[in-house]
């Protein structure tokens, strides 16, 4: 999933005007790598609650971190980072993300010998279980225990039917 929220990233003007495309990487930050950068990290991942049915969407927490000499480029390229993907959805790379929803964000501070700012920002990344049938008494279904109607999740064209 992180190289779907790194082709949005990377593919946003916004975003590479402040961090090279290059620069923005999954897991950690190399030593060697030059500042700004920015680090994507997935922080968690659960199924929606469906009284013991599939779940048709994953809820995961994905972590970005912008790293730079600078407090106020920390501030701009998290910013950017947030206009690129907070609110998105559709497809990323061969993800479907039903939405990004931004959390919260901290910041941090690191040596006074080598200033390195980092602001971490948290969101909410919604991901579509595509194929998946769905359970009339799930939520995400958008049914009821009475037999209720498939939402806009699911995509049946790959059981044969729909559009």
């Amino acid at each position: 999933m992180l190289d779907g929220i790194r082709h949005i990233l990377s593919n946003n003007a916004g975003v590479t005007a402040l961090v090279p495309a290059a620069d923005i990487t999954p897991g950690f930050r190399p030593q060697s790598q030059s500042l700004p950068g920015v680090v994507m990290e997935w922080d968690g991942t659960e199924a929606t609650n469906c009284k013991g049915a599939t779940s048709m969407i994953d809820n995961c927490t994905l972590r970005l971190t912008a790293f730079t000499q600078s407090y106020a480029d920390a501030i701009a390229i998290t910013n950017a980072c947030r206009a690129a993907i907070d609110g998105f959805s559709g497809t990323a790379l061969s993800h479907q993300i039903e939405q990004i929803v931004y959390v919260s964000q901290d910041d941090d501070y690191f040596s006074v010998d080598h200033p390195i700012h980092a602001i971490t920002a948290s969101y909410t990344v919604m991901i579509k279980r595509v194929g998946e049938v769905p359970t009339p008494d799930c939520p995400d279904a958008g049914g009821d225990a009475d037999g209720g109607t498939a939402s806009s999740t699911y995509d049946d064209t790959l059981d044969g039917g729909g559009a």
